[in-house]
């Protein structure tokens, strides 16, 4: 499934978001399978609060799935995956065209 809903501005947005090279590795940990942000943030070696401020901008742009079990002791266990299958960028005549292909 293509997704072509996002404005000029937004698709500048997504294609820096995607080129920050903390973000591509979040997608790429997050794409075969879900996981919490404490599990990210073991296997990247990165800051927890790098890896949550990179999920929400994912998140604002509804590029995640987020599912969520509750633990025995009543908390909640948030986890992520990846929608995305693929991403084509071009430019031409000033303007930016980002395309998003879903899983």
């Amino acid at each position: 499934m293509i997704q072509e809903k996002y404005q000029q501005r937004e698709q500048g947005d997504i294609l820096r978001l995607i080129s920050d090279q903390c973000t591509r590795e979040i997608i790429n940990v997050i794409s075969s399978e879900p996981r919490s942000a404490v599990q990210i943030s073991k296997e990247l070696n990165t800051e927890i609060s790098t890896i949550y401020r990179k999920l929400h901008k994912l998140e604002e742009y509804d590029l995640l799935q987020i599912t969520f079990q509750i633990t025995p002791d009543g908390k909640k266990s948030f986890y992520y995956k990846s929608k995305l299958n693929s991403v084509n960028a071009s430019y031409q005549e000033g303007k930016f065209n980002v395309s998003l292909e879903f899983n």
